[in-house]
């Protein structure tokens, strides 16, 4: 928040990942980051298509209640917007208890199972997919008309450099990440026209 040296935001993007894997968030003032913020949890019962199903704990036919987002302020890092907006993960909870269905919570509760069963757990997180640039029409406006893959024709699998990354996309992805205080271990090309593969330290 202003005058903080630490965290110098006048907002916070907090985020947590769906059922899907996708992420919701919204923004907040970055004064209120340590109160709780409510999104409604029929989230949890949405189809990628939108379609909404009677899913467990979604209460989509028990009145659409909300969860409780709080940031965990160690997550809270400089974001990739601009400067005054911070980037922070938050823990969901309902009725003061964890939300079952967030696989944040899966998360915490799977590593303190393996904690007391005697182990400490490490958790690698490998990021894979497929890179899509916009396409343009004829029609001299220069608005895009849809997506296409990223164009690298001369990738291959483990590729670097500019055969794999003619535009050095994946250059400013990397600088991007370490100054947004994600720490990568390593990237690259895979096998597949436009797909990539990074992995973060843990």
């Amino acid at each position: 928040m202003p005058g903080d040296p630490h965290h110098p935001f006048d907002r916070v993007r907090v985020l947590w990942a769906d059922h899907l894997g996708l992420p919701r968030g919204k923004y907040i003032a970055a004064r209120n980051r340590s109160k709780p913020t409510g999104f409604c949890v029929t989230t949890f019962a949405m189809a990628y298509d939108r379609d909404l199903v009677p899913a467990p704990h979604a209460h989509l036919l028990t009145g659409l209640r909300d969860v409780d987002a709080l940031v965990e302020e160690s997550t809270l890092r400089p974001g990739w917007e601009d400067a005054r907006t911070g980037v922070a993960l938050c823990d969901l909870t309902i009725d003061g208890e964890p939300y079952p269905v967030s696989g944040r919570n899966a998360l915490k509760q799977a590593i303190a199972d393996w904690k007391a069963a005697g182990y400490d757990v490490k958790v690698g997180l490998e990021l894979e997919g497929y890179i899509l640039e916009p396409t343009f029409g004829n029609d001299g406006r220069h608005e895009p008309t849809g997506w296409q893959r990223f164009q690298n024709p001369r990738a291959m699998v483990y590729g670097t450099g500019p055969l794999g990354d003619p535009s050095g996309l994946l250059d400013e992805i990397w600088w991007t990440a370490d100054r947004c205080g994600f720490t990568l271990e390593s990237m690259n090309v895979e096998f597949d026209e436009s797909q990539v593969e990074l992995t973060l330290e843990y």
